[in-house]
């Protein structure tokens, strides 16, 4: 076998770590108009002047500027999964997320496990079965 499988709870644990990060950084360097959404394809734009962003804040930029870099390249169905599960101040349960795109919550629970192997890949924070990783300590 060319590739280990995926360690999909270890996976899906980085990356809710990253988005966790991500949500504590745009707290302190945007402002909720400066987050831009286009509606039709889910992709994500941040309007910050980062001229005057300096020091710990310009680190913090560019992670937040690489998380939705990352985002944006992902297919439709996964941006729309990840963008309400994770990257909304308004925190929604999942039953309440599939209703509204209009899934069961079966046929959302795979599609969100894809969306998220499929993030993880696009942040190099998947993680194989049989790897430790910084989750574990």
């Amino acid at each position: 076998m060319l590739v280990k499988p995926i360690d999909t709870r270890k996976t899906k644990k980085a990356v809710e770590e990253k988005f966790k990060i991500y949500n504590r950084y745009l707290l302190s360097i945007a402002d909720n108009n400066q987050l831009i959404l286009d509606e039709k394809t889910y992709e994500i734009k941040l309007d910050v002047n980062d001229k005057k962003i300096l020091g710990k804040e310009k680190e913090k930029l560019q992670f937040v500027q690489y998380i939705i870099s990352r985002y944006n390249r992902l297919c439709v169905l996964d941006k729309k999964i990840i963008y309400f599960s994770y990257m909304i101040k308004e925190k929604n349960n999942d039953g309440f997320i599939a209703n509204n795109l209009g899934f069961d919550l079966n046929y959302f629970y795979r599609k969100k496990k894809e969306a998220i192997i499929n993030m993880a890949y696009t942040l190099n924070a998947e993680i194989y079965e049989g790897e430790t990783s910084e989750i574990d300590w």
